[in-house]
């Protein structure tokens, strides 16, 4: 149970790492604001902003999965693939959402880069499936 809680906030940890130009460990009442995508870049602070409500609510979604703290390893075969497509559902969300973001001009390249490389990361999960990425005792975007 424990080494899957650990998972899980790997997980979750991975794809905050590869979302690191919007995310960062500030928490502060502007996390709460809704992804827009405007025609003017937005001001780092606003980018953070969002960036932060993204990261926050991709990880609390996720961790709602396991909420049960049941190892997904002792599901059905058709629940624990319904768990690891919510979990890619998520992911890619959080992706899409980051990507839709009016990034300021000085981090759009880093933005880019980092959300190129979450898709193709979530990508590689999506072929090794289920059993690969919750077998895995590691970071899956390490």
């Amino acid at each position: 149970m424990m080494r899957f809680r650990t998972l899980t906030l790997l997980f979750v940890a991975g794809l905050a790492v590869v979302s690191l130009a919007a995310c960062s460990s500030d928490n502060d009442s502007a996390s709460d604001a809704t992804t827009t995508t405007t025609a003017a870049p937005l001001t780092p602070a606003e980018f953070k902003a969002q960036g932060n409500a993204i990261c926050k609510k991709g990880g609390e979604d996720i961790g709602a999965l396991f909420a049960d703290n049941k190892d997904p390893n002792t599901l059905a075969p058709a629940a624990k693939q319904e768990r690891f497509d919510q979990v890619i559902a998520i992911t890619r969300r959080q992706i899409d959402d980051l990507s839709a973001l009016a990034a300021p001009a000085d981090l759009q390249p880093q933005v880019e880069a980092l959300t190129t490389d979450a898709t193709a990361k979530t990508d590689e999960l999506v072929a090794g499936g289920p059993d690969a990425l919750f077998a895995s005792e590691g970071d899956p975007f390490a």
